[in-house]
């Protein structure tokens, strides 16, 4: 799946890249030497979670709704 992405996102010459949907995967907060995820994750990291952060280090995205800080019961 990560695949697919990687070349659907390369195949386009776009500003901005906006990657959504259900990955099933808990990123925590970052842990050393990442620097695409924010502090204000939840949980703890699963598989998943591992697969989706090294994806967005080496695609160079960020998971921006773990840089703002929100209620437990928003996140």
């Amino acid at each position: 799946m990560y695949e697919d992405n990687s070349r659907a996102m390369h195949s386009f010459k776009t500003h901005y890249t906006v990657l959504m949907g259900d990955f099933k995967a808990k990123l925590s907060t970052r842990e050393s030497g990442e620097l695409k995820l924010g502090k204000f994750g939840i949980r703890q990291r699963n598989p998943r979670g591992q697969q989706l952060a090294d994806f967005m280090e080496k695609e160079g995205l960020f998971m921006m709704n773990s840089f703002f800080q929100k209620r437990p019961h928003r996140k």
